[in-house]
């Protein structure tokens, strides 16, 4: 699949971001260039929202207010021949244009234990690595039956960019639907807990099921 910068054929999928906190990897160096992400306030209320949408859909009921968001980058040239794509399929090349970029990504953020109630604070510090290839610079062509045996299918797929931007918003903010937890549970607190304070099952009847002891068997989605 050769052809013009907007192709962006097995992307890995993105969700929809509210922020795009574009990165232009025009002309980059060999020793790569460095970046720093830090969200303002309405970033951080857009982020918030969206998140909070999206990890509520199955009928959650979690609050979560982010309060900090930085991210500090560096991307560099990096040599690729192939790799796989989100659907398993090959991607390859002579000449693909990739570059890998390494991530520190710290998150503050307020949300709720959805046993007591209470509003709590969580915090997210990670390091990952993420790969990236230049739209129409590469053949894709289905996984074959054999396995392989490759040590690529267990690395996280390229994201494609193109007109020489990557949008990093999308791409953290896909990281951060993964690493939020829909089920918060305050430190010390149980649902075990919760349901021992009431002396016998007796003093459930009539009362409506908690929505929130429902969650104790909800699986989020990843």
């Amino acid at each position: 699949m050769e052809g013009n910068d907007d192709d962006v054929s097995g992307q890995l999928s993105l969700s929809n971001s509210p922020v795009k906190w574009l990165f232009n990897v025009s002309g980059l160096p060999d020793e790569g260039r460095a970046g720093q992400i830090e969200a303002g306030e309405e970033e951080l209320q857009l982020l918030s929202q969206k998140l909070q949408e999206e990890l509520n859909m199955e009928g959650g009921a979690l609050a979560l207010q982010l309060s900090h968001l930085v991210c500090t980058f560096h991307i560099s040239p990096y040599e690729m021949h192939r790799a796989y794509d989100a659907e398993g399929r090959l991607i390859s090349g002579k000449d693909i244009e990739a570059c890998r970029g390494t991530f520190k990504l710290s998150v503050k953020y307020q949300t709720n234990c959805v046993v007591s109630l209470e509003p709590f604070d969580e915090n997210i510090s990670d390091e990952f690595l993420q790969d990236f290839i230049r739209a129409g610079t590469y053949h894709i062509r289905p996984q074959q039956e054999e396995d392989p045996g490759s040590e690529l299918l267990e690395e996280d797929p390229p994201i494609v960019y193109s007109r020489g931007r990557i949008e990093i918003g999308p791409f953290l903010y896909q990281v951060l639907s993964l690493a939020i937890d829909p089920n918060p549970r305050k430190a010390g607190t149980s649902f075990e807990e919760d349901v021992s304070t009431h002396k016998d099952d007796s003093e459930l009847e009539g009362r409506r099921p908690s929505p929130f002891l429902v969650l104790k068997d909800y699986k989020h989605k990843k």
